[in-house]
C-alpha cells in the first residue's frame, strides 16, 4: 500500500512512450585556425573560413579517413561548424553524444549542452536534454590542433516521454487492492 501511495503522488511515468526525432544533413563550414582556442568561442576568431560541405545526421569520422582529407587539405589546424535543425513531433528526452580529438561543444538552440572543449585525445561526453515538441537548431564546434583528428555525433532517433497520470492510477489500483487484502484479512473478532 504504501508503494501504491508513493506512485499515486509521484506520477511515476510508467508506460513511457516515444516519439521519432526528424533530422537533416549537416552543413559544415571548415576553418584553418592559426592558434588553440583556449575557450569556446567561433573559429572565426582563430582562423579563417577554408571549405564548405555537409555530413549525415549521425557521423563518426577520422580525418586521416582520405575521405575527409578533401575538405579541409590538413588533418591538423582545423576545425568546424556544424549547423542543423531537427524537429521533435512530441516534447520528450532525447541523449546526445559528441566525441571529439581536440575539443568540441554542442549547442542546442543557442545554449550549450555538451562541453567537451580543450587539448586532449578522443572523449565521448553526452548529455540527456528535455526538447519540447517543435524545431530546435544543433550546432557543433569543434577543432583539432595536432594529433589525431577524430569527431562523431550520435542522438537518439526517438524522444521518450511518459505519462504520469498512467503511473497514478497504477498507484490508485495498488492502494485499493492493498485495502482490499487488509479487509479480507483482517482478523475477526469474537462475539
Amino acid at each position: 500500500m504504501v508503494i501504491g501511495l508513493i506512485v499515486l503522488a509521484v506520477g511515476l511515468p510508467i508506460g513511457s512512450s516515444e516519439a521519432p526525432i526528424e533530422m537533416g544533413t549537416w552543413e559544415i563550414a571548415w576553418f584553418r585556425i592559426f592558434s588553440v582556442p583556449t575557450e569556446i568561442s567561433p573559429l572565426s576568431n582563430v582562423g579563417i573560413l577554408i571549405n564548405e560541405s555537409t555530413l549525415p545526421a549521425n557521423f563518426d569520422f577520422i580525418m586521416s579517413d582520405p575521405d575527409f582529407a578533401v575538405y579541409t587539405g590538413s588533418q591538423d589546424e582545423i576545425g568546424l561548424i556544424a549547423k542543423t535543425e531537427i524537429h521533435v513531433s512530441n516534447s520528450g528526452k532525447a541523449r546526445f553524444e559528441v566525441g571529439s580529438d581536440d575539443g568540441s561543444a554542442l549547442f542546442i538552440d543557442g545554449e550549450l549542452a555538451i562541453d567537451n572543449w580543450g587539448l586532449h585525445g578522443y572523449e565521448p561526453m553526452s548529455k540527456i536534454v528535455d526538447l519540447e515538441s517543435g524545431v530546435h537548431t544543433l550546432e557543433i564546434w569543434w577543432f583539432e590542433w595536432h594529433g589525431a583528428a577524430v569527431l562523431s555525433f550520435k542522438m537518439d532517433e526517438k524522444v521518450t516521454f511518459g505519462d504520469p497520470w498512467y503511473g497514478r492510477a497504477v498507484g490508485g489500483a495498488i492502494i485499493i487492492v492493498g485495502l482490499a487484502i487488509m479487509i479480507i484479512s483482517r482478523p475477526k473478532r469474537g462475539k
